[in-house]
């Protein structure tokens, strides 16, 4: 099975969260600004997430970061075999 979530609907937080479902520690791979927003890789392991972010979060390289995935955002798909 694997999960899917839209970029935008990703929650980003550079502090960690109060106790709850769905959060995952990682680190930035990479931050863009692009305006709108700071599109963002985010290292989870041996896996990448690219997320988009809004304009006024400020993180780095290396940054460890808190990935929130919403559960009414995200879609559980069958694996490819």
């Amino acid at each position: 099975m694997v999960v899917v979530v839209r970029p935008e609907s990703i929650n980003l937080h550079t502090q960690q969260p109060p106790i709850g479902s769905n959060v995952i520690e990682g680190k930035i791979g990479a931050a863009m600004f692009l305006g709108e927003y700071v599109d963002c890789t985010v290292e989870l392991g041996k896996n990448i997430l690219q997320t988009h972010q809004r304009y006024t979060l400020q993180v780095r390289r290396g940054d460890p970061v808190w990935i929130e995935l919403p559960a009414g955002e995200c879609m559980a798909l069958p694996a490819e075999q």
